[in-house]
């Protein structure tokens, strides 16, 4: 098979939502969407921990820490603080704190902390940021 006829493959899965296992998305390298993003949007989008971690392959620690870090962009976010400032902080990258934000800005419609609640409700247990900005 042809490079374009792979290219052509991988497009259509990617405008379908399904992100495929190359090694650009396994290994977060590349100028793909990091699937922590992927990760994010489905919960926000009514997925459950487990099913997310069943469809991506993850082990459930992950999801959760996936999940925790981007309420912690999140919360930096709307203290104003600027995206280089919360990658420094958290110690993520900077094209993570921007997809991070971005996700937000795109879905999340309401007040903010009545999303950072319907999160720790989503989630079970009350989220702890100490844990996760230095």
């Amino acid at each position: 098979m042809s490079p374009s006829g792979i290219k052509k493959i991988v497009g259509k899965h990617r405008k379908e939502g399904n992100l495929l296992p190359t090694r650009g998305n396994y290994h977060d390298i590349g100028p793909g969407v990091s699937h922590k993003y992927e990760a994010v949007k489905l919960f926000l989008r009514g997925m459950t921990l487990s099913e997310i971690a069943y469809r991506m392959h993850h082990c459930l620690y992950s999801v959760e820490r996936y999940i925790r870090d981007f309420c912690t962009v999140f919360m930096a976010h709307c203290e104003n603080y600027t995206p280089e400032r919360i990658a420094h902080m958290t110690k993520l990258s900077l094209k993570l704190v921007n997809e991070y934000i971005s996700l937000y800005n795109q879905l999340c419609t309401c007040d903010n902390r009545e999303f950072l609640k319907l999160i720790e409700i989503k989630l079970g247990k009350t989220i702890d940021f100490k844990k996760t900005m230095v």
